[in-house]
């Protein structure tokens, strides 16, 4: 006969089992056109940031510091909305990054739907009534939307409810080795674009700490919170400093004046119609900033755990309140909403709907709760009722969500029809042909990215244009080799002059080789060069990437300790 730590691994096995199958059921119309991508709105843009790394690592065989094919060059991983930050970039490495992506979907809801699962567990739900929890968080409509939109930042909302799973444990065991596991799940996080998912986290975290602490008065939620957010930042820097120092260069400054209607938001938990396309009157947003679909099935089973463990009940009560009133928006003049965004981390915010993704969370937890009240006061036919409630969610969310994914693959990837002989930048007044340009080996100068970038660089279309590299005094300038983190040059000058490069100018840009300091004419990248031949080769170094890789690597070194000094307390603690 088995042990229980047999046990224990059959029950790890089943529940990766059921992820799987979850992920592979929930994502058929990608299985049936796995080469294919979507085509509308931020498609283009998002595939280009999938497709400007994975040429940058396999065709260059260079770490993605700096990115030429936008905007006139700007940072690549101090972008915000970069995503090769992530274990799962190795699928774009092997697969390309379309099917990469592809894949990339099945494993996050798959991540999803156990997330949801383990949390409910860690509360002390049985099985049965946890499957509830994941099944409604992956199985709502936000991340079929969001994707077929081409927001696939919103991936990395699958980490939620392992980030909150992980500081429950911390709250109820008194262990930090939770909460510094909870903090590098934040970091995965921020690694995958999930700005907005870092956002709603630290609130979610923060109402679950806080309203504990006051239940059951204790400090010990305070002091895990503590912990967390050093660990989270500590594991987080090195994409936080870069994407902080990229935000300080071209900031986005959004006023808090959006909101969202109380029937919009019935109409996007309840309806069934959840499709990418729907018209509605009301908010300023399409309505995948909208659809969170639970239904009616988890509302009553949500209030019935409400009611039948109010106590267990509170801080997810609390959390999914605070979530729905923050996804009003600006409704009053000094609405949570309003509040919340005059903080510093959260001013650049905008949608505050996005707030139902969590709620959906908070909402799965309750009618967990309320799956498990059945069980226990019906325990002859209780599984059997929660059991066929279960599957009639499934099907309904598979009905409501799923079709959205139709438009993920409902384009082709077309090759542009000629390729660039060298790198150059091009003017051609649309920001929804950056993939085609960059895989031309041209630089898009009408960029889609989180704000508005200007550039002084001027395409090879322009009558402005001198060429990618150009001297301001008499003499010659030859391009030796181009890659995007480093440029060699071979000068020729009649006297001492300035040579000029087609890209925005940036300070982590050095001169590595050769005479000269970088400097910034016009906003172009600028080298002083001397009299008389030279060669000089230039080199993007993010200080701030060396910083955060420094501060990641001794987080690390810090949670090391910590497992060794937790585990040596378990042991010597008396039984």
């Amino acid at each position: 006969m088995g042990g229980p730590k047999q046990a224990k691994e059959w029950g790890v096995t089943y529940v990766a089992a059921g992820a799987i199958l979850f992920g592979l059921a929930f994502s058929t119309p990608i299985l049936a056109h796995f080469s294919a991508i979507g085509g509308h709105d931020d498609w283009d843009q998002l595939l280009d940031k999938q497709w400007v790394p994975f040429y940058t690592v396999s065709h260059f065989h260079q770490f993605p510091l700096w990115n030429p094919y936008e905007c006139g060059g700007i940072p690549s991983l101090g972008d915000p909305q970069s995503r090769f930050l992530s274990p799962f970039f190795l699928l774009d490495l092997l697969f390309g990054p379309v099917i990469g992506l592809h894949l990339e979907i099945i494993f996050h809801l798959a991540i999803a739907w156990s997330g949801g699962y383990v949390l409910a567990r860690v509360q002390g739900l049985s099985p049965l009534a946890s499957t509830l929890c994941g099944s409604i968080y992956a199985g709502s409509s936000w991340l079929p939307l969001h994707l077929a939109e081409g927001h696939q930042a919103f991936l990395a909302s699958v980490y939620l409810p392992w980030i909150v799973a992980l500081l429950w444990l911390s709250f109820s065991e008194r262990a930090l080795i939770p909460a510094a596991g909870s903090g590098l799940l934040i970091a995965l996080t921020l690694g995958e674009a999930g700005t907005y998912q870092v956002l709603q986290a630290l609130v979610f975290v923060a109402l679950l700490g806080l309203t504990l602490s006051v239940l059951y008065r204790s400090c010990w939620p305070i002091a895990a919170l503590v912990i967390f957010a050093a660990f989270s930042a500590g594991f987080a820097a090195i994409k936080l400093l870069p994407d902080y120092s990229m935000m300080q260069t071209y900031p986005r400054p959004w006023d808090a004046f959006d909101d969202t209607s109380f029937r919009l938001i019935c109409v996007a938990l309840f309806s069934r119609v959840q499709d990418l396309l729907r018209v509605h009157s009301e908010g300023q947003w399409g309505f995948w900033e909208y659809g969170a679909y639970i239904g009616p099935l988890a509302a009553v089973l949500a209030l019935f755990g409400a009611v039948k463990y109010p106590r267990a009940a509170a801080p997810w009560v609390i959390a999914a309140v605070a979530f729905l009133t923050l996804a009003t928006g600006e409704s009053a003049r000094y609405s949570p909403w309003s509040l919340l965004h005059a903080l510093p981390i959260f001013s650049s915010s905008r949608v505050p709907s996005r707030f139902l993704i969590p709620f959906t969370l908070a909402a799965g937890m309750l009618a967990s709760l309320g799956s498990e009240a059945i069980l226990k006061r019906f325990k002859t036919w209780g599984s059997h009722v929660v059991s066929l409630t279960l599957c009639a969610m499934l099907i309904d969310f598979w009905l409501v969500s799923v079709p959205n994914l139709h438009y993920v693959v409902w384009g082709d990837l077309h090759n542009p029809a000629a390729v660039s002989s060298g790198f150059r930048q091009v003017q051609d007044r649309s920001n929804t042909h950056m993939l085609a340009t960059s895989m031309a080996g041209e630089g898009s100068l009408d960029c889609d990215e989180y704000t508005a970038i200007g550039t002084p660089a001027a395409g090879f279309n322009e009558p402005t244009y001198r060429g990618e590299q150009y001297l301001l005094g008499a003499g010659s300038v030859t391009l030796s080799r181009w890659t995007p983190n480093r440029l060699e040059y071979a000068v020729d000058a009649q006297a001492p002059s300035v040579m000029v490069i087609n890209q925005n100018y940036d300070p982590w840009w050095r001169v590595t080789s050769g005479p000269g300091q970088t400097f910034s004419q016009g906003g172009l990248l600028a080298v002083r060069v001397p009299a008389g031949k030279s060669q000089i080769v230039l080199r993007y170094i993010s200080m701030a990437a060396i910083y955060g890789i420094i501060i990641s690597m001794l987080t690390a070194l810090a949670a090391f300790v910590l497992i060794r000094w937790e585990s040596r307390r378990a042991i010597s603690r008396p039984s």
